[in-house]
């Protein structure tokens, strides 16, 4: 019998904790990171501080209570998989004490996120653990707020997707959609922007990097966004004009 619940029920929340501002936690996301023992937090590195731990703390979740889980940044799936059930395994092993925990992610846990992984493992070699998900607001969400930019409106379609390394992959996108949304635009920040522009859609761009985060930067068009910037933690938007040209109520 689990010390924190009284019961045998084991369960894992999923926790999205929106961009960076403390505020944009949903209550019922800062209400379970409160009451539970243990808070999972993911990092890329084992000497690496997590910076949803630092957004964490911001929103009043002691430091105490976080353990750090290290997922591995590669591309070979043999290394991937036996990192995920690494981590799963730790958690499963935590839970068996303090029966309630929760790992928490940015943005919103079912998109793009390290829980999805997190939560396939377990369900793969602890059944037991039951896996509830908080949603979280999403980089997109924020930015367009930030901007006073609508993602889309009346029958406007909208794309979201991770920037490619070749950017001619995008080419079939734009006759089908009103707005798309770049994430993960990482180093490809400038052949994004230039292919943007060849588009024609340089001045319908909008940029946001680090949300809700120290050193935010937002710009509406391609040619405000500093030189400085980066595609690390960077979000873009991008109104095609699709429906202008098609008649789309």
């Amino acid at each position: 019998m689990c010390t924190d619940t009284g019961t045998d029920e084991k369960i894992l929340y999923g926790i999205g904790i929106g961009t960076g501002d403390p505020g944009l936690i949903t209550v019922k996301g800062v209400e379970l990171l409160r009451s539970v023992k243990t808070v999972f937090v993911p990092a890329g590195k084992k000497t690496n501080d997590s910076l949803a731990g630092k957004i964490l703390e911001s929103a009043g979740v002691e430091k105490s209570k976080h353990v750090k889980l290290v997922f591995p940044m590669s591309k070979d799936r043999k290394e991937l998989e036996a990192g995920w059930s690494e981590t799963a395994d730790t958690v499963a092993a935590s839970l068996k004490e303090n029966c309630r925990g929760a790992f928490v992610t940015l943005g919103d846990p079912s998109v793009y996120s390290t829980w999805i992984y997190l939560r396939r493992a377990l369900q793969a070699a602890h059944s037991d653990i039951s896996c509830r998900v908080v949603p979280g607001i999403q980089t997109m969400n924020a930015a367009a707020g930030m901007l006073g930019v609508p993602l889309v409106e009346g029958k406007e379609r909208l794309a979201l997707v991770p920037t490619p390394d070749t950017m001619d992959e995008l080419d079939p996108l734009f006759p089908l959609f009103d707005t798309i949304v770049f994430y993960k635009v990482g180093e490809r920040l400038d052949p994004l922007c230039k292919f943007i522009t060849d588009k024609g859609c340089g001045d319908r761009a909008y940029f946001v990097q680090r949300a809700g985060l120290e050193g935010e930067v937002t710009a509406a068009g391609i040619s405000a966004i500093p030189k400085e910037a980066s595609g690390y933690l960077s979000t873009m938007i991008v109104k095609t004009g699709r429906g202008a040209v098609e008649g789309a109520e």
